[in-house]
């Protein structure tokens, strides 16, 4: 799953996961809906002990398991042939693909009522959203350009692509010189994995520094995100983000060292401006009363899927 995020990102993550429930679903040889709902549970076992946690994946498997789970529930004595409950399965599943996709909409609206007439935006992470953002407002008939923060060559080139193709001026800056370009910067565009209960976003590895350095330059910081990324449940400070060590040999001396490399960063809400969902263009304190009233209204939610 971390791979799959890096590579396409969350918001992709999460319909691909829920495309291939559907195609599993579609061609399960399981007799009976109760054989399903046990093996669904397992699946969200493991969603829900991964490290990072993917809540928007979690939440919306949780949502495929209820509708199974209400089938079982209707009649609990007898037993419920797949085979007559398959069509209804697969729409639901249908559903919640087309919301995910219809909440990106609702994000790229909110988005295309930013002012970037004339202005040079500074992207650094591989996010789709953002892209998809760029694209809204190159839409719009403003005209900008972009200052790609070069990192990871994949990523990298990903971005450029995009660009490429949606016909967006840009130029490409190592992140470790973009010092030399910061009085060019107007403001500043990122994706975002989750908003945690702490307040920190988690972010792609690298986007701390960046924002920091912009931040400290009172550049404004924009995230692009959907509400239903938000981890609503406590989380610790240190949580969501792996660090892995291999030994490394130097090229030409009889040199060993440890390498020491990390899943993602995390930007506390503090170095933020502005956050844009699909339920609207959030400050600091906004998106923080926001995040407050939905974990309050998750609560439940929450201590059900942590039973599972």
């Amino acid at each position: 799953m971390g791979e799959i995020e890096r590579d396409l990102g969350t918001k992709d993550l999460n319909i691909l996961v829920l495309k291939g429930l559907r195609d599993a679903f579609n061609g399960y040889k399981g007799e009976t809906v109760e054989s399903l709902v046990s093996q669904l549970e397992e699946i969200i076992h493991i969603f829900n002990s991964t490290e990072p946690k993917y809540a928007i994946v979690i939440y919306n498997v949780h949502r495929a398991y209820k509708v199974i789970k209400k089938i079982v529930q209707g009649e609990e004595k007898k037993k419920h042939p797949y085979k007559n409950y398959k069509k209804e399965i697969v729409i639901a599943i249908n559903k919640l693909i087309r919301e995910a996709k219809k909440l990106r909409n609702l994000i790229l609206d909110n988005a295309s009522e930013l002012n970037v007439e004339g202005k040079t935006i500074l992207i650094h992470d591989h996010s789709q959203t953002v892209q998809d953002v760029l694209g809204k407002l190159k839409k719009t008939k403003q005209k900008f350009r972009v200052i790609v923060a070069e990192q990871d060559m994949d990523k990298t080139l990903k971005n450029i692509e995009t660009l490429t193709q949606r016909k967006i001026p840009f130029q490409v800056v190592p992140a470790h010189m973009l010092s030399n370009v910061e009085d060019e910067i107007d403001m500043c565009f990122f994706g975002a994995l989750t908003l945690k209960s702490t307040y920190d976003f988690v972010v792609d590895t690298g986007t701390n520094a960046i924002i920091s350095e912009f931040h400290l330059q009172k550049k404004p910081i924009y995230f692009f995100l959907s509400t239903n990324k938000f981890s609503l449940w406590k989380a610790r400070k240190k949580e969501t983000v792996m660090k892995k060590i291999h030994s490394r040999k130097h090229p030409s001396k009889k040199i060993h060292f440890e390498r020491f490399k990390f899943s993602h960063d995390r930007v506390p809400l503090s170095s933020v401006d502005v956050i844009v969902t699909e339920e609207g263009i959030f400050d600091q304190h906004g998106i923080k009363k926001l995040y407050q009233e939905k974990f309050k209204a998750h609560a439940e939610l929450t201590k059900e899927i942590n039973k599972i």
